[in-house]
């Protein structure tokens, strides 16, 4: 349903010389979301903020639903509390 409601947009990308060309219809799917370590229970969660495993099953489940791009915003109510989940997510979320 998404690609046919997304064809003319795409037709009108390849009549500019944007599109894929030969009939190709990929969209790059993208996703802002605020991104915190917690420890909350599951049931109370937001998507995106909880322990680095349940991060990670998050960005898995939004890459299986198609989402090729994910945008986070960090938080940190100091520069070193940022810095601190900058570095948790470059350590413990980045590569996996």
């Amino acid at each position: 349903d998404f690609i046919q409601m997304s064809t003319p947009g795409g037709n009108h990308a390849q009549a500019l010389g944007r599109g894929g060309g030969s009939g190709s219809r990929e969209i790059a799917l993208t996703f802002r979301a605020s991104l915190a370590f917690t420890e909350e229970p599951p049931s109370l969660r937001t998507p995106f903020i909880g322990s680095p495993t349940q991060i990670l099953e998050d960005i898995r489940t939004y890459a299986r639903l198609g989402v090729s791009h994910l945008v986070f915003g960090f938080r940190g109510s100091t520069v070193e509390a940022l810095l601190e989940q900058l570095q948790r997510f470059a350590v413990e979320i980045r590569p996996l």
